[in-house]
């Protein structure tokens, strides 16, 4: 009895055991489960603001992408910008020196010195409130400005120039052969002599821009002279004699320089020097074959003497008219003909220098179309021969002509011009019709 009773009190006691252990089992999972629950939730507020800032990193890395590529853009923008600006102020400078040469040039048609435009290539600031300068389409090279007066080449640039030239001119004298009795009384006979001459000139030239206001022109002429001489002698009304001589080949080649002397500012006058060289590569007049009576078989289509011819053209631009004026000498070299021409042995030959000017103005209507006028006028002195040893000279000569041309603009690098001149003196051609086609590259 006594030892189911210990026996019952150890069951008690290991039953009360198990019971502690399993409390403190259930207690400790329970701290496991709730720590592991506080864990967990701990985790999910990490993520969730780890998911936060990785969004606000994506969208200012979106914000950071798209300000780059704006940025760009701009960038491109400003370059582009810069390219533009820079080609403006090359052109600028380009079309102004032209000007002033007219820039880089004179005129045919541009009497800034060119019948054609642009110098060096500089930039120059235009002054507010002042007009820019003509483009390629209005330079002064497609005004209408008569023969000879040239705004200068841009550098690096070419005109080639086609001229076709006509001219007509016509004389008559009265030759009396026989004695004057008594200042009043003739004795002899009276011949009357009729001249018609016509001419055709082609010129081929190129002028070519060398910068820093020069350029160098060179042309050669092929030329063709028909010539009709009418002779009456009032001794025998019905004597007529009609003699026509004809002539053509290569004329004088000619090599011009030509530099531009002020800046031409604004209302400033353009001054270009000029110094032309003339060979005498065309047939002379005293190379031609003659008959026995000194009678010319053939037409001289040359001077037959080289020359040199100094000029000065200033050009004066006042929007939409340009004024311009030349100032030339011509001299030409003496030379040695020793040759027996019908019944005269001719020795050296002293050509007459002669003097000219020119004065008018250009008028431009529109881009496309200008004219001009102006008066030229040339004067030569006599011309001295030694025949058989004894020293005969000539008479002077003047010829002045009324100027009148017109210009139209093709497209930007050709263009047409037309000039006529009218004599208005008695030693002057009757009318030259000049039509000319540069083209410029």
């Amino acid at each position: 009895m006594h030892r189911s009773k210990n026996m019952a009190a150890q069951v008690r006691g290991a039953l009360g055991a198990i019971v502690i252990v399993l409390l403190v089992s259930t207690h400790a999972a329970a701290s496991t489960t709730k720590a592991a629950s506080g864990a967990t939730a701990e985790q999910q507020r990490l993520d969730r603001l780890e998911k936060l800032v990785a969004g606000r990193i994506a969208a200012d890395e979106k914000a950071l992408a798209a300000q780059a590529k704006e940025l760009a853009e701009q960038k491109a923008m400003i370059g582009e910008q810069q390219r533009q600006l820079a080609s403006l102020r090359q052109m600028m400078a380009g079309e102004l020196d032209q000007i002033r040469a007219a820039g880089d040039g004179p005129p045919q048609t541009t009497v800034l010195a060119d019948n054609g435009s642009p110098a060096p290539s500089g930039s120059t600031a235009q002054p507010v409130g002042q007009a820019p300068p003509p483009s390629p389409e209005q330079n002064p090279q497609n005004l209408a400005l008569p023969q000879g007066v040239y705004v200068l080449t841009p550098a690096g640039h070419v005109f080639m120039n086609n001229n076709v030239t006509y001219q007509n001119a016509s004389s008559d004298h009265v030759v009396f052969e026989g004695v004057e009795i008594a200042g009043a009384v003739l004795v002899g006979a009276l011949e009357a002599n009729q001249t018609e001459n016509n001419s055709v000139l082609d010129t081929q030239s190129m002028r070519v821009g060398l910068g820093k206001g020069f350029e160098i022109e060179g042309s050669i002429p092929w030329v063709a002279r028909s010539d009709r001489v009418t002779t009456v002698q009032t001794a025998n009304s019905s004597e007529t004699q009609t003699f026509d001589i004809r002539g053509s080949g290569v004329g004088d080649a000619e090599v011009t320089a030509r530099y531009q002397v002020t800046s031409g500012r604004p209302g400033e006058p353009i001054v270009i020097a000029n110094l032309q060289v003339k060979s005498d590569s065309g047939l002379g007049p005293y190379d031609v074959p003659f008959d026995s009576s000194g009678v010319a078989q053939r037409l001289a289509v040359g001077s037959g003497f080289w020359s040199v011819t100094p000029t000065l053209t200033a050009l004066l631009p006042s929007d939409p008219v340009i004024l311009f004026g030349t100032l030339g000498y011509q001299y030409s070299f003496s030379r040695e003909v020793n040759r027996l021409i019908g019944t005269a042995q001719v020795g050296r030959v002293w050509p007459g220098s002669s003097i000219n000017g020119a004065v008018g103005f250009a008028f431009a209507l529109n881009s496309n179309f200008s004219y001009s006028l102006g008066y030229k006028d040339y004067y030569f002195f006599p011309t001295i021969t030694q025949l058989g040893g004894l020293n005969t000279a000539s008479t002077n000569l003047q010829a002045g002509a009324l100027l009148l041309g017109a210009a139209y603009r093709l497209n930007s690098r050709m263009s047409l011009n037309l000039n006529f001149e009218f004599g208005v003196t008695g030693d002057a051609p009757n009318d030259t019709v000049i039509l000319t086609i540069p083209y410029y590259f």
